[in-house]
């Protein structure tokens, strides 16, 4: 996946909505599959001690669109509810 926009946020048991950022120390642009694991493992552990009913990763990508051979920007969203 590379480099990209990258979003997560989750869905307190109030309903409240809170956004999520991921920065890695180590460098500038860090790789886009190392920043949804790390989202991925907090939400984890987040949603095993029951602190979230849904979450979100919201990032974007480059896709074939059907019967096209030139990739298009798209956006690629991975929920997860209890």
């Amino acid at each position: 996946m590379g480099n990209s926009i990258l979003n997560g946020g989750y869905v307190e048991l109030d309903g409240q909505v809170q956004h999520v950022g991921v920065k890695d120390p180590t460098t500038e642009y860090p790789q886009s599959e190392d920043m949804i694991n790390t989202l991925e493992e907090l939400f984890r552990k987040m949603a095993r001690a029951h602190e979230c009913r849904a979450t979100a990763i919201v990032c974007n990508v480059r896709v074939n669109p059907p019967g096209c051979s030139q990739k298009s920007d798209a956006i690629q969203a991975l929920k997860k509810e209890k």
